[in-house]
């Protein structure tokens, strides 16, 4: 850490308000120039100084001749820096005193690595290649660095805090401080400025503890010295937060167990944090017929099995087991949940039920080697109302009728000889009254037509319709073909005229192109 130069742009002011002064701008800015290194303990630290006059309006060569005298005074220790009244247009691509780019890309273009030419619009972009191109070789051979006399350096944190934690924060230092130095430990937010004294003391570390009443954010630690005043570099950012991401999963040693063999069915609590979890309650009630033998870590009051409360580090994973036996054979469906919690979860809620599908939750299922038709499922009593079921369709246009269909077919696998039953069922979805509908049927080789149900052989296929299907209404077609050779075919349909225009298909446009006014099944006649 140090500084090598202190890089100056000005001149600005001299073309207009301050254009008395310009005789004595070469005098007075060595005398900031000598007055910074004073402040500086005495150190020679290196300048570089830009050619700049440009006010907004016009330039103004007599400031940049001074600019000149002061990088040529010997022993002065002064760089040319850039001659920025070349930037023209440098306010976004308009004419102003001050540099703005019109955007900031995305990725990042590296201008400084890139010779190629940068945008008019790209301003301060300019502006930086200027500096950039003056600092050369010379300057970085000739320019020494001036490193601190004293330095510190706070320590990294863990990533994630508790409100009201207490802190070690440790620190390195470089040099010498005076005797009754003490360190200051301050509380800065995200962007670095300060919030509060935390505490100090006379060496690394130093225990401090964070305000409980800060309860989310990010934040840094910064210690001070205050003989000399010396601040160190902050640690990194960390954020405050109380809360702890449990989940729960669940696992079983077999499957299809023989009837009366006991299982054993394991509970897995995992804290993917960031915080530490406390006050985990873990509660399994049993399906019916599942009798409960023996637990490690859940203890059982009838069928139902609790945990003691447990706090849980993040990261880490903490795993209880039962074994139990079906007594009745059929299909086990067991359930649990976190029933207790102290510390708030991102995204789940204790005690909400098995059946909401969030992470603190766990169920499996498993059946007896023998079948049985019977389910034997966990109870679930304190299941929240869960929201109901939002439609993943577009509100019907007033507009339009959003006529759909689809095809079912009664026997997939008939043998030849065998009567084939189809239904076409047409539905109108959409906000308008469907009127002379009139739908197709094309049938494979292998079938023919039998008439006499819904549909009607014109043209060589089975065709029908309906006059009308009110919003919100389904109406079904039926007909029947006979299988009269062996062989996998399809039968399609499609809907081929109406009266109302519809938002999203065609009438009589083909039965392959993924439209919801067709439909086909595929039948193999053995």
């Amino acid at each position: 850490m140090g500084v090598r130069a202190i890089l100056w742009h000005q001149g600005e002011a001299e073309g207009d308000v301050a254009s008395g002064d310009i005789p004595q701008y070469a005098t007075r800015l060595q005398a900031v120039i000598e007055k910074s290194r004073q402040d500086f303990g005495g150190r020679n630290i290196s300048w570089v100084v830009a050619r700049a006059s440009f006010n907004g309006t016009k330039t103004t060569p007599a400031v940049v001749t001074q600019q000149e005298s002061v990088i040529a005074m010997a022993g002065l220790n002064v760089f040319r820096g850039p001659l920025n009244d070349t930037i023209w247009n440098r306010a976004a691509g308009d004419v102003n005193v001050h540099f703005r780019n019109i955007s900031r890309p995305s990725p990042h273009p590296q201008y400084y690595l890139n010779p190629n030419s940068i945008p008019v619009n790209m301003g301060l972009s300019r502006f930086a290649r200027n500096w950039n191109n003056s600092m050369d070789n010379a300057f970085f051979q000739n320019a020494q660095p001036i490193t601190p006399t004293q330095f510190a350096v706070t320590g990294n944190l863990a990533a994630y805090v508790s409100p009201g934690a207490a802190l070690s924060v440790s620190f390195a230092t470089l040099g010498t401080f005076n005797g009754g130095n003490q360190w200051q430990v301050q509380l800065l937010d995200s962007l670095g400025q300060y919030k509060s004294l935390l505490g100090s003391g006379a060496s690394s570390p130093i225990q401090v503890t964070l305000p409980g009443a800060l309860q989310s954010g990010h934040f840094q630690i910064r210690v001070v010295a205050t003989s000399p005043a010396v601040p160190a570099v902050p640690s990194n950012l960390f954020q405050i937060t109380n809360q702890a991401d449990v989940s729960l999963a669940m696992g079983i040693n077999q499957r299809t167990p023989n009837l009366n063999t006991p299982v054993i069915v394991s509970l897995f609590i995992r804290n993917d944090g960031p915080t530490q979890a406390k006050g985990i309650v873990v509660r399994n009630r049993l399906p019916g017929n599942l009798s409960f033998i023996s637990s490690s870590g859940l203890s059982a009051s009838g069928s139902v099995l609790t945990s003691a409360a447990i706090d849980l580090n993040p990261g880490t994973t903490q795993i209880l087991s039962f074994v139990a036996q079906p007594t009745a054979l059929g299909t086990y469906q067991n359930a649990a949940e976190i029933s207790q919690a102290t510390t708030p979860d991102p995204d789940s809620q204790p005690n909400s039920g098995t059946g909401d599908g969030q992470d603190d939750m766990a169920q499996l299922d498993f059946r007896t080697r023998l079948s049985g038709t019977a389910v034997f499922i966990s109870p679930n009593p304190n299941q929240v109302p869960l929201p109901a079921v939002s439609s993943n369709q577009p509100t019907p246009d007033p507009a339009k009728a959003d006529v759909s269909i689809r095809m079912v077919v009664g026997n997939r696998t008939p043998r030849v000889g065998d009567i084939i039953s189809y239904t076409i069922t047409l539905t109108n979805q959409g906000g308008l009254l469907a009127t002379g509908l009139s739908v197709a049927a094309y049938l494979p080789a292998g079938q023919t037509f039998i008439p006499g149900d819904d549909l009607a052989l014109l043209g060589g296929n089975p065709v029908g319709g309906i006059s009308s299907l009110a919003v919100g209404s389904s109406f079904s077609l039926r007909f029947r073909t006979s299988a009269t050779a062996t062989g996998r075919g399809i039968c399609a349909t499609q809907l081929t005229a109406a009266s109302v225009p519809d938002p999203d298909s065609v009438p009589g446009n083909g039965t392959t192109n993924g439209e919801d006014d067709t439909a086909q099944v595929d039948v193999r006649v053995k």
